[in-house]
């Protein structure tokens, strides 16, 4: 991540190692999202990025069957297909998983 300035922030390396473990990576992605706004969507897509970086995006794009160019695209435009999404969490041992809203 980076910030206002555009360097990359001093906690990268530490929250990157954080990030390999796959329970942590987990719960830090699910707390990314807490909404239906645009807002919520970006940082989704900044956390999902994260864990891609942290697990390795060669890695994780040998993994794919579409390769590195779909997790590019997918960092780009912040818009994958359910199909794409899928395909990244389940390269990263992770899923998606629909809850009942909170009131």
């Amino acid at each position: 991540m980076k910030n206002k300035r555009g360097r990359a922030s001093s906690f990268e390396p530490k929250l990157l190692e954080k990030l390999k473990d796959i329970e942590f990576a987990a719960e830090f992605l699910t707390s990314s999202f807490d909404g239906n706004s645009d807002e919520d969507f970006e940082a989704f897509f900044d956390a999902l990025q994260q864990i891609i970086k942290a697990q390795g995006i060669s890695n994780v794009a040998e993994k794919m069957a579409s390769g590195r160019d779909t997790l590019y695209k997918m960092f780009k435009s912040h818009n994958p297909t359910v199909k794409t999404l899928r395909s990244v969490l389940n390269c990263l041992d992770l899923e998606l998983a629909v809850i009942p809203k909170r009131a």
